[in-house]
């Protein structure tokens, strides 16, 4: 297998982690860590945030990245 098929094959195993289902979507579950370290998220893109404490009984969010005047960030969706 080419070198280019290998890197393609490779990225696209690696985004299987977030998928659609009969059952419904699953989200990519990441901690606040995993998500600071995304180089470069997609406008659109959605985690599921399984580490945020923001009082009881919540403990995990649901994010998209967002872009408004070139400037992009992670937005809580509620």
């Amino acid at each position: 297998m080419s070198g280019i098929w290998s890197d393609f094959l490779s990225t696209f195993m690696q985004t299987l982690q977030g998928y659609l289902s009969k059952n419904g979507i699953f989200i990519p579950q990441l901690t606040t860590a995993q998500r600071d370290a995304l180089i470069s998220p997609v406008e659109g893109q959605m985690i599921y945030l399984t580490d945020v404490i923001a009082g009881p009984p919540r403990t995990a969010e649901l994010q998209i990245w967002l872009v408004a005047a070139d400037v992009g960030a992670w937005v809580t969706i509620v």
